[in-house]
């Protein structure tokens, strides 16, 4: 393969961590980068032109307790809200969210609830603790990484990327309300769930 090439992350679908690169100096720091994004790399050539996507969306509405085939990679990257509801049952929720750069979830505690919380795409610091005192670093993650929070666990996300972190969220039993759409964080916050 010759130069110019195309170095980017295998997950995703966005243009974190994407490069066109000229040299062999560009090419090693952006492996580095793309490595900041996933595990797995794509190196391809460079070809000049536009480039086009097309999404085929699945309904992003709460479908509810009806049993559901859900492409969660789709639904958790195509999100542009804080957070939205898309699967709510009796005992399990499952929400698609989109925290923006250096945005965090926010310092929460759920007595009740486990929580179970998947990075799609992009990087984060995730902190955890017993007590709100105590709360502190346990590790930064990408994409392919998953958060288990017990229930009485103090923890927050925090984006550290330079892009939006997209990650989905199963709370059991639910913790929002059926149908919920937080545009923002700040929504989120001042909502009553």
């Amino acid at each position: 393969m010759k130069f110019p090439m195309v170095i980017k992350p295998s997950d995703g679908g966005s243009s974190c961590g994407v490069s066109i690169v000229n040299n062999i100096i560009e090419l090693k720091r952006s492996i580095k980068e793309a490595k900041k994004y996933s595990d797995n790399i794509i190196i391809e050539e460079y070809i000049k032109g536009r480039e086009l996507e097309c999404a085929i969306l699945e309904n992003n509405k709460d479908l509810g307790a009806q049993p559901s085939v859900i492409n969660i990679h789709n639904e958790v990257l195509r999100n542009d809200n804080f957070r939205t509801a898309i699967w709510t049952g009796e005992y399990l929720q499952v929400t698609v969210m989109s925290i923006p750069v250096g945005g965090e979830i926010g310092l929460e505690l759920h007595n009740d609830l486990d929580q179970f919380i998947r990075v799609e795409s992009g990087c984060a610091a995730v902190y955890m603790g017993k007590t709100k005192q105590n709360v502190k670093l346990v590790g930064k993650i990408n994409s392919n990484y998953a958060i288990v929070i017990p229930a009485g666990t103090w923890h927050n996300v925090i984006n550290s990327c330079s892009c939006p972190l997209k990650v989905y969220s199963v709370y059991a039993p639910p913790q929002h309300p059926f149908g919920t759409i937080h545009e923002t964080k700040l929504d989120s916050d001042l909502s009553d769930d």
